[in-house]
């Protein structure tokens, strides 16, 4: 069951509890920093969302000033959309919902689910690969994002390089992250990176979830 009162634009999940056998490859997840769900988009479906992604308007490597507008970043080698949800994409966001409901009881995270993602496109050349350096996700302003949820849209045959990197302890399904369809989840403040693409094309989808800034001493 799903505890959750309507917060803004989302849903505040506050508690979950599975409603059936966990799923083998999720028994031990909650000693993990980052883990791997497989097979959470089908290929079909990847090349869908590839097709709304390239479908926006397609910026060329802007990051996110603490004023809340788009800056270009030195450390981001890459293009990106964002994609909103509307009645063409709501199935994206319903999967990842379903996804984001594993993240809450893994973490323990009040989550806000967010109402667009972002469609990243590394296109690769030897001399000029495209990448993204070592950062964090947490975002400025009131609420913070929380849990990073990366889905690899592209097959790993279709490029060369491109491996997403996080510095955690322990990664379950860490050699899966690279295939179609896989989502990886993992909390905003471990550091990661995208390894440069050194041919081909890789495509990404990443939903933030957000949540209260309610730290402190009381």
């Amino acid at each position: 069951m799903t505890i959750s009162t309507s917060i803004g634009s989302g849903t505040m999940i506050s508690g979950y509890q599975a409603e059936q056998a966990e799923p083998e490859h999720l028994k031990h997840t909650k000693v993990c920093d980052a883990f791997t769900i497989p097979n959470s988009f089908l290929p079909d479906e990847c090349e869908k969302i590839i097709e709304i992604g390239l479908a926006n308007e397609v910026l060329s490597g802007l990051g996110m000033s603490d004023d809340g507008k788009f800056k270009k970043d030195s450390g981001r080698k890459c293009s990106l959309s964002w994609v909103a949800r509307h009645d063409q994409t709501d199935w994206i966001f319903q999967r990842l919902e379903s996804l984001l409901l594993y993240a809450a009881r893994v973490y323990g995270f009040a989550l806000s689910p967010s109402n667009r993602f972002q469609f990243t496109i590394y296109k690769g050349s030897w001399l000029k690969p495209q990448f993204y350096g070592w950062h964090f996700d947490n975002a400025a302003g009131g609420d913070r994002r929380k849990i990073a949820i990366s889905v690899n849209l592209s097959s790993p045959k279709a490029y060369v390089g491109g491996r997403l990197k996080i510095r955690c302890h322990k990664w379950n399904g860490w050699d899966r992250a690279k295939e179609q369809g896989s989502a990886t989840m993992f909390p905003c403040y471990l550091k990661h990176m995208a390894s440069p693409v050194w041919s081909g094309t890789r495509y990404s989808l990443v939903f933030w979830p957000t949540g209260p800034n309610n730290g402190g001493l009381v």
